[in-house]
């Protein structure tokens, strides 16, 4: 359990009391969430689109998501989108859903900061479901028939993002283009059918001020300038410019904006292009045979849509995205190659898509889930593991060693707490929502550990274009000094009114199940090693300050008399090579905790966040480390060591956990800036919890030293900023109980060239399990021999470890087919065992 202190302020003096009071009593939490998931808890197919627009799903789409429709009755057939059902229009003769039967549904897409994928969920069996309903659209009115629309046609792209816009996350972050005065630049786009001689048009374009001065902005249309503005600070801006509809065109509209400084004050000007909207009538014809439109007239008036390539055409009215009703009596005519649609607007307020039935759209994926309750009542954990499905086979091992210390586990599937907490959207909240359930509601005594397992990206739709997954995501915290920092705090944080977490949490980078697999043998490794007890902490401090210097002198009295400080302190050596080989050295040789104070950036040791300084630790530097079997626990207190949610590189905290069988256990580092004060705070309750209170799990250590620097007057930022890069349950080499140590013996698997054997490498195997190796030749190969401590198993194609109980070597030879000299192919494939 998490133990915290009341905070009191009495005339403006922060009091801090220690109460013992213990988190996770249920009585200073949220009622528990009430489960109010309307859609049934049956397996059902999930639907991902990308647009706007009519879905179809057809028979065979079920079969082709591996289910039997013999026994489907179309009518049965219901559609969810989020908590509601909506209606659709089913096409079946009978009771029976055939391949060539479909559903079709509207979907209203979604683009937001996570995602541009929109989900619905379609079940079958059970009740009838919910349809579209008819209105009636034949046309009554002799009035003029309406031929145009007014159009709001938004021109975006997201290419910069600025961590330290005002209000953000839930202010817009990502921008266009960045001026710096003077500057200017063209933006083409083409608008589909303008009406000339139509009235006026409006161009707004939105900006965001980054600098605190003046900013100038003029704007210019096809070669006409049409605005002039001056407006400061760091403000949002919208340039709303009124314009007629003939200085539009069909395509290769060029729109100019010009960041002047004439003007005074707005030399040296910086600011954030955002967006471009264009507000103009358009003529109601359809492009690619569909067109959504919405009409205002107060009164009936016929409506007529042309440009369409075939006469299969269909009106839905979807003012309403979850209700929406097709439009009957619509009268299709012929026109000059082309076909017109005539119905009647009943007045007020509607919108409509008009569309064929070949232009509807196909789903990006469908594919079929089987429910899985992460709300029943029955789940219980001490220890979480999210990742991804893919990611799961590299953490089982890890899984069965908690297990045997005697937790009790469950890993879960990231894209399950989606489909569960978020309705299948791609939300992080969702992950918070989980845990805050899972902590109230699941059988007790509630979770307490969670780990992460795999790659986080802050850009969460990949607008760099880097390829990085968010297998597991990212939660962005607003700081005051750096603006948006990635952040798991929040996801274990359950009180509305204070950041305080609730459980422990830490995570582990990696975008594979191998990448991951040695990540997690690395844990097993250390946390089972009997004889690895490290006696010596390193200090290392930053060339630039003797405050730096002062804090690790500090912390190194709080050791005792088993063990001993080494301290390597950059400004007494003159050169800095001599500083890294040092490090790298003293760490090879096993430090229980290796403390750096001092300047860092993301990346480096030594790096001023602005530029500038001595680079003591870089990422290749880390690579050169000869440590396996003497890992190291890192303690940065510097800045943005921990910041992991990049799309271009790992943070320096991530490579220290990352490097195969060396390197470190875990990295304990914060992703934004730091102030020193705090990191004394901090620091002072790590080394008293280690060395004094006998503490040895890394999430008891980190996070009851990050809350007790809280209640000591440290802002919210050490809570937030602090990251645990490392299973917050992994235990350090001290004060271990050898009666609770977990036996794991080590298989060694190599292979020659020709093939591969699953799993490869140093493989951990604990006592009495039992291993399987599969071995698989290259094309144009065979096995020749199989031999396993020694001896030779012949061609066999599996090898399974029974009830190991030491250690084992199994290696694999391979033979060219050319090679075989007309004898035999090498053999079937055989499954041998070996009990111990």
């Amino acid at each position: 359990m998490l133990k915290t202190r009341l905070r009191i302020w009495i005339s403006s003096i922060c009091l801090i009391i220690g109460t013992g009071m213990m988190l996770g009593t249920g009585a200073i939490l949220d009622t528990a969430m009430a489960s109010t998931d309307p859609r049934p808890n049956r397996g059902s197919l999930k639907i991902e689109v990308s647009t706007p627009g009519i879905y179809r799903v057809s028979g065979s789409d079920f079969s082709s998501a591996g289910i039997n429709t013999a026994n489907i009755n179309p009518d049965t057939l219901k559609m969810f989108h989020r908590d509601m059902e909506i209606p659709v229009f089913v096409s079946s003769a009978d009771t029976v859903l055939d391949d060539s039967d479909f559903v079709e549904f509207y979907a209203a897409g979604i683009d937001n900061r996570f995602t541009g994928t929109d989900v619905y969920w379609l079940y079958w069996n059970g009740n009838t479901g919910k349809r579209m309903s008819w209105k009636n659209g034949a046309v009554n009115e002799t009035s003029q028939d309406l031929r145009t629309f007014t159009e709001i046609r938004m021109i975006e792209e997201n290419h910069l993002l600025w961590t330290q816009t005002p209000n953000a996350p839930e202010a817009d972050y990502w921008f266009w283009e960045k001026f710096t005065a003077p500057q200017s630049a063209t933006y083409t786009f083409d608008l589909p059918s303008p009406v000339n001689n139509a009235g006026q048009a409006t161009v707004s374009v939105y900006f965001q001020g980054v600098s605190s001065t003046d900013h100038r902005t003029i704007i210019t249309l096809n070669g006409q300038t049409i605005g002039e503005d001056i407006w400061s600070d760091t403000s949002q801006t919208t340039q709303e410019i009124s314009i007629t509809n003939d200085l539009l065109k069909s395509s290769r509209n060029q729109l100019t904006i010009e960041s002047a400084g004439e003007s005074i004050g707005a030399w040296g000007s910086v600011l954030y292009l955002n967006k471009i909207e264009v507000k103009y009538t358009r003529r109601l014809a359809a492009l690619d045979d569909q067109l959504t439109f919405t009409l205002n007239p107060d009164d009936p008036v016929p409506v007529t849509v042309t440009g369409f390539t075939k006469n299969t055409i269909r009106v839905f009215d979807i003012s309403d995205p979850d209700n929406v009703k097709r439009i009957s009596g619509i009268d299709v005519q012929a026109d000059t190659n082309s076909y017109t649609a005539r119905f009647e607007h009943p007045g007020g307020e509607k919108t409509y898509l008009a569309v064929t039935s070949d232009a509807v759209n196909r789903a990006d994926l469908i594919k079929y889930k089987k429910p899985y309750d992460l709300k029943s009542l029955s789940n219980q954990a001490d220890y979480i593991l999210i990742t991804g499905k893919d990611l799961m086979p590299g953490l089982e091992k890890l899984c069965e060693l908690r297990q045997r210390q005697g937790f009790r586990v469950k890993m879960v599937d990231v894209e399950d707490i989606y489909d569960v907490f978020s309705f299948g959207f791609f939300d992080p909240s969702a992950v918070h929502d989980f845990l805050k359930y899972a902590y109230e509601n699941w059988t007790s005594p509630a979770p307490q550990y969670v780990l992460l397992a795999g790659d986080s990206n802050l850009d969460y739709r990949d607008y760099f274009g880097k390829g990085k997954e968010n297998i597991v995501p990212v939660q962005l915290s607003a700081t005051s000094e750096l603006g948006l920092t990635p952040s798991d705090n929040g996801f274990v944080s359950f009180n509305d009114n204070s950041p305080v977490p609730n459980m422990y949490i830490g995570r582990i980078s990696g975008n594979t199940s191998d990448v991951i697999s040695k990540i997690a043998n690395k844990i097993i490794r250390y946390e089972t090693a009997k004889n690895y007890a490290p006696d010596q902490v390193l200090f290392v401090a930053d060339d630039e300050e003797r405050q730096f210097e002062d804090l690790n002198d500090d912390l190194a009295s709080y050791l005792t008399s088993d063990y001993t400080a080494i301290k390597i302190y950059a400004r007494l050596y003159d050169a800095l090579e001599d500083v890294t080989e040092n490090i790298l050295s003293f760490i090879d040789l096993g430090m229980l905790i290796t403390n750096f104070v001092g300047h860092g950036d993301v990346i480096r040791w030594g790096a001023e966040p602005y530029g500038g300084g001595d680079f003591i630790i870089e990422p290749g530097d880390v690579d050169d480390l000869t440590n396996p079997g003497n890992l190291t626990f890192i303690i940065a207190l510097d800045c943005l060591n921990g910041y992991f949610s990049q799309s271009f590189d790992y943070s320096l905290a991530e490579e220290w956990v990352m490097t195969p069988e060396t390197g470190a256990i875990a990295c304990f580092a914060p992703s934004g800036l730091s102030h020193q004060w705090e990191h004394e705070f901090l620091s002072r309750f790590i080394f008293e919890k280690i060395f004094f209170e006998n503490e040895n799990r890394l999430g008891v250590i980190t996070t009851q030293s990050k809350i007790d620097a809280y209640y000591s007057g440290a802002s919210d930022k050490v809570l937030t900023s602090l990251n645990l890069i490392g299973d917050p349950a992994t235990t350090l080499a001290i004060h271990r109980n050898p009666a609770d140590m977990v036996t794991v013996y080590e298989i060694a698997a190599s292979v020659g060239t020709g093939g591969t054997i699953a799993p490869a490498g140093d493989i951990p195997a604990f006592e009495n399990s039992n291993e399987t190796f599969t071995i698989t030749p290259n094309s144009g190969y065979h096995i020749l021999d199989v031999t396993v401590d020694g001896a030779s198993q012949g061609t066999v194609g599996q090898y399974t470890f029974s009830n190991i109980s030491s250690n084992h070597i199994i290696s694999v030879e391979f033979e060219h087919e050319n090679n075989t000299g007309g004898g035999g192919g090498g053999g079937g494939c055989f499954v041998s065992s070996l009990n111990d």
